[in-house]
């Protein structure tokens, strides 16, 4: 992608653009999608607390 742009500024450039395009939508699908709580349920894993907090 930067050899193919008119220069090597504007490849990066547009390199740049298209991975946040990528990057920005994948990590909004994730915070919408991941529930870490129903998978620890579902593989029945206990909730740790850190550093000796108690879980309610």
């Amino acid at each position: 992608m930067v050899d193919a742009a008119a220069s090597v500024p504007t490849g990066y450039h547009s390199a740049y653009l298209l991975m946040a395009g990528l990057v920005a939508p994948a990590g909004v699908l994730a915070v919408c999608f991941l529930r870490p709580e129903k998978d620890a349920a579902r593989l029945d894993v206990t909730e740790t607390a850190p550093m000796g907090l108690t879980v309610h």
